[in-house]
């Protein structure tokens, strides 16, 4: 039977591993010693070392970091001539408290059972306040931690140490310091468990203009919010975003055929007969009875800035394709439709359907649109989004923009593969001018108003939406840039925030990059742990603040709870118009 002679097999290896050794052939007795002198983890950022009880055969190691258990590779040394079982050096899985046993044979064949477990116990500093004097930023990295206050306040400081549970600090929470050189604190975990963590603190002085960032979050459409359904939501959201000492929100102003005020223009365009067929906030109560008004007035009173965000930009509909009898824009402007290159109706992944963006009646609609808003609210700035201006790669192939491609070209018709090179620069041409003419008209009415862009990353966007916004950067059409560098892991946002990063920096001295953070889309809410390393990221990297999408996720307890972590007080927001 195959348990006997399995059985077999183990007892015969068993008497192998066990037999005592003779004397050797020099008649020297054989060692009996069969200790583990040394239990190792290298390539952690604290010291790996164990505690070993030879007393009661246990290892012990408490890890100050948070990594994963699962896959740990020990180094292990015995006594001298002993043999080891399994292996140094051999991958071990120590997740939840799991007992790892090894076994010392001696020369003389005297054996030894240990049995080890790791624990991860993250002794560490989170939050440093100064009962004297308002902290403006503060980063904590690799144990150090740098503290930013105002400049004059001086260095005799006492601080307030927040950490983590089961350890101590020394020097002591609460007792007043020299902060004129940097200062050790060391974290000593309790009952012995684990080795001590120093940090480092650093005070510096700095004039307020050095505690500049943009701090912002979007208010999508109604459809996903109901933030500006009445007075009270609006001033119970603009009261919380004070507290998470942010200072912006980007407000829908234009998706779905609908504003976020009662546009004559948009009546004048469309197959609406009055305002409040295209007016989202026409049942509104509360306030002025105006949702815009009251929210700019609530936020301008916290020093809190209001960008009008053009969501659809170009985009018609998503989901199915807008007709002259379904879409009231086309009903009115029948000329806007936009054709790809296999005669169907302009579109990005099957879902996203464009109005003709190369038109120059739907540009001037839009600007408009920007006229009207700026000329009727107090606003701080204008922000286009991934479809203003866009266009899908394929499109281009409708009546009007053939003709207008066949006029400059000696009537020679495009090409029909959509990305043919001079064809594709021809259409980014006309779009990358219309940036131009936004910049130019948002700055004829107001020039301390701030011409803003979420568009996607580069160069996705421009492959795929022909938006090409380094240029726009470049000739000096953008003043804020918030590229959606929406990612579900830090290795992937680090890499594609510093990509889309180093793209401006490529075309501007100034600093206007503002990424865009994910915090929720459906089911999806972002770790908290995620978010404090992405916001972290971001300060490393010395980006003007950052962007959430969107409002409803900051009333999450767990990512409000970072949010007030990461932001220990007031910033500055940037005078962004300055050239």
């Amino acid at each position: 039977m195959n348990w006997m002679k399995h059985g077999v097999i183990y007892v015969l290896l068993m008497l192998s591993f066990l037999v005592a050794c003779d004397k050797d052939k020099d008649g020297v007795e054989p060692s009996s010693e069969n200790l583990i002198t040394s239990f190792v983890f290298t390539g952690l950022s604290e010291d790996g070392s164990a505690i070993i009880d030879n007393e009661n055969n246990t290892i012990s190691l408490y890890l100050n970091e948070a990594i994963s258990l699962r896959a740990l590779k020990p180094e292990i040394k015995v006594s001298e001539g002993a043999e080891l079982t399994p292996a140094s050096g051999t991958v071990q899985d120590f997740s939840n408290n799991r007992k790892v046993q090894y076994l010392v044979k001696a020369e003389s064949g005297k054996i030894r059972s240990y049995f080890a477990t790791v624990n991860s116990y993250a002794a560490k500093i989170t939050k440093v306040s100064f009962s004297e004097v308002q902290v403006l930023d503060q980063s904590i990295s690799n144990n150090t931690i740098l503290l930013k206050i105002p400049a004059g306040s001086g260095k005799q400081l006492t601080p307030e140490i927040t950490i983590s549970e089961n350890c101590t600090v020394n020097p002591a929470s609460g007792v007043k310091q020299d902060f004129s050189n940097p200062i050790k604190y060391t974290l000593t975990p309790n009952e012995g468990k684990g080795v001590p963590v120093d940090y480092t603190i650093t005070v510096e002085e700095i004039q307020p203009e050095d505690n500049e960032a943009v701090r912002a979050v979007w208010i999508p459409a109604p459809g996903h919010t109901n933030t500006m359904a009445n007075y009270d939501n609006i001033s119970s959201f603009i009261d919380l975003v004070d507290e998470l000492n942010m200072n912006a929100v980007y407000v829908c102003a234009w998706a779905q055929q609908k504003t976020a005020w009662p546009s004559q223009v948009l009546v004048d365009n469309s197959s609406y007969t009055s305002t409040d067929e295209g007016y989202w906030h026409k049942d509104y109560m509360g306030g002025s009875g105006d949702a815009l008004a009251d929210l700019i007035s609530l936020a301008h009173k916290k020093n809190i800035k209001v960008l009008m965000w053009f969501e659809y930009g170009f985009m018609a509909r998503w989901g199915s394709e807008p007709t002259t009898t379904n879409d009231p824009l086309l009903k009115e402007h029948p000329e806007w439709v936009s054709k790809d290159n296999k005669g169907g109706f302009a579109n990005y992944n099957g879902t996203d359907y464009y109005y003709n963006a190369y038109h120059d009646g739907l540009q001037e609609f839009m600007l408009k649109l920007i006229d009207e808003v700026l000329t009727n609210y107090n606003v701080d700035g204008i922000q286009g989004d991934d479809r203003m201006p866009a266009m899908p790669a394929n499109s281009g192939y409708d009546d009007y923009t053939v003709d207008k491609y066949k006029k400059a070209h000696n009537g020679q018709e495009p090409p029909a593969s959509y990305q043919d090179n001079a064809w594709f620069k021809w259409r980014i041409d006309i779009l990358n001018a219309f940036a131009k003419k936004m910049y130019d008209r948002v700055k004829a009415k107001d020039t301390n108003c701030i011409v803003a862009s979420a568009p996607n990353v580069f160069p996705w966007s421009k492959d795929n939406l022909m938006q090409d916004w380094p240029t726009w950067i470049k000739e000096g059409n953008i003043e804020l840039i918030s590229p959606q560098c929406y990612r579900y892991n830090i290795s992937d946002y680090k890499w594609t925030m510093k990509s889309a990063h180093n793209y401006v920096k490529e075309n501007t001295d100034r600093n206007i990059f503002n990424p865009g953070v994910l915090l929720a889309v459906g089911s999806y809410n972002i770790e908290p742990e995620f978010l404090r390393q992405t916001i972290q990221a971001n300060k490393e990297q010395e980006t003007m603040g950052e962007a959430y999408f969107f409002d409803a996720a900051l009333k999450i307890e767990v990512i409000k709870n970072v949010i007030k972590e990461m932001y220990v007080s007031k910033a500055i927001f940037p005078d962004l118009t300055k050239k």
